[in-house]
């Protein structure tokens, strides 16, 4: 079942590969209805075994737990609600009985940076973020991040054997465009909707380092190799040292319209 979701999530993700399987359904009317009802009925009975297999965070028709881990399908319940209105992420944050944060004021910037609504992540079941405040997230990005450092916590304690207390990082808002170009597309942090996350601090004093531990033997490699996938259950766009040398010492999130997890 779980194969399953990954093909379910990689065709979402790919949708020429989605175009491509539709030029080979059958010309014939009739041969299309069959494939068509046994597709229906396949799904329907799909969606019973999954529903007493699989834990709510991964079906796409369950609501988003904004104090669970991250499932399968937390990153299409997170776009829906990115795309509708402020409200619906208002809610879902302060549905929590773990994430605190504090409303910013609307900041209007120049070249159309800043944002309309933000907040800043104040802790996340006890976990804070190093440097000093405030760092700007719009909320779907606050949503995604608090989701992301549960996920976090919990394979700190099973690969690591003690959980998070920090989190450091290189900030979210920068005024600027991709790469810092001169021209070319705005970056997401212009909008507050991007986070550059550079390790990970531990109950026991050691801090887990993108630059230092991504490419090291044992379980500190099988770990930030562990929270990337999880991020890519939730963020829209991860890039880390995978990607290319500007994000050798940091894992790069954000919620924008792209589609990429590397």
């Amino acid at each position: 079942m779980n194969r399953l979701l990954k093909i379910a999530r990689m065709f979402s993700r790919r949708p020429r590969m989605f175009l491509e399987l539709i030029r080979l359904l059958p010309r014939s009317r009739k041969n299309r209805r069959r494939l068509l009802f046994g597709s229906l009925a396949v799904l329907l009975v799909g969606s019973v075994v999954a529903e007493f297999m699989l834990p709510p965070r991964d079906l796409p028709w369950h609501a988003l737990a904004i104090d669970d881990r991250a499932g399968f399908s937390t990153d299409l319940k997170l776009a829906a609600i990115g795309i509708g209105p402020a409200s619906w992420c208002d809610r879902l944050i302060g549905r929590s009985e773990v994430l605190e944060t504090t409303a910013l004021d609307p900041h209007d910037g120049e070249g159309g940076c800043g944002w309309s609504t933000a907040v800043h992540l104040d802790s996340s079941n006890g976990v804070t973020l190093s440097g000093r405040p405030p760092y700007a997230m719009r909320c779907p990005l606050a949503a995604g991040a608090h989701i992301w450092l549960t996920s976090v916590d919990y394979r700190a304690r099973e690969i690591l054997g003690t959980g998070l207390t920090r989190i450091h990082h290189a900030g979210t808002f920068a005024c600027r465009r991709m790469y810092n170009r001169s021209r070319g597309p705005m970056s997401e942090h212009a909008y507050a909707n991007a986070w550059d996350v550079t390790g990970f601090e531990l109950a026991d004093g050691r801090v887990v380092s993108v630059q230092k531990h991504w490419n090291a033997n044992g379980p500190l490699r099988t770990f930030l190799r562990a929270a990337r996938d999880d991020a890519c259950k939730i963020f829209r766009v991860v890039l880390g040292p995978d990607y290319n040398e500007a994000h050798h010492d940091h894992l790069h999130v954000d919620m924008g319209g792209g589609l990429r997890c590397r």
